[in-house]
């Protein structure tokens, strides 16, 4: 698909637009018709030409984990469980290594959620990585995992983590942890 070219649909009430990258717009079914169709479409084809409006820009998440499960079930919670946002630019990372190469490519991201163990480069390293540097230490760093050792919190936390979200996790806890950092 060229630079401007869209393909959009409603799925189950969510309308889906696609340019080069994977973006989805949910709105209830009562609320879409032909006109809004047309709408959203120039709204994702201005975002796909970098005009950037702040709505569509508002919501850049990164999700770290080595485990393809794991991500699958986190932009499901945030998707279709939270309604977090009506649209979410969600990038994948399968470790801390290929996180910092998207993050040094692009560094407007509104989230990070981060596995710890990890191949290549934990999420420690990566957590590390991102407060270091100036222009990525302001996004929020979510820790998702199984380390819930006293100590490897504390080491997180010092570090500069926003939060910690234990697995196995609820929608509820997660909802809550990103509440307390004020992304929802």
């Amino acid at each position: 698909m060229g630079a401007g070219m869209i393909k959009t649909d409603i799925i189950e009430g969510i309308v889906w637009g696609e340019t080069e990258e994977f973006i989805q717009i949910n709105f209830p079914k009562e609320m879409i018709n032909a006109d809004d169709i047309e709408k959203i479409s120039q709204l994702i084809i201005n975002w796909h030409n970098q005009k950037k409006p702040p709505l569509l820009r508002k919501k850049k998440i990164l999700i770290v984990d080595d485990f393809g499960a794991t991500r699958s079930a986190v932009k499901h919670i945030l998707v279709n469980e939270l309604h977090a946002t009506d649209l979410m630019f969600i990038r994948e990372a399968e470790n801390g290594k290929d996180a910092f190469e998207i993050l040094e490519e692009d560094k407007e991201f509104d989230l990070i959620i981060s596995d710890w163990n990890m191949p290549q480069m934990s999420g420690f390293e990566l957590l590390q990585k991102v407060k270091n540097d100036d222009q990525l230490k302001k996004i929020p760093f979510v820790m998702l995992t199984s380390e819930g050792d006293a100590q490897q919190v504390k080491k997180a936390i010092v570090s500069g983590v926003s939060n910690y979200i234990l697995k196995p996790f609820t929608t509820e806890t997660f909802q809550q942890k990103l509440q307390k950092i004020n992304f929802l």
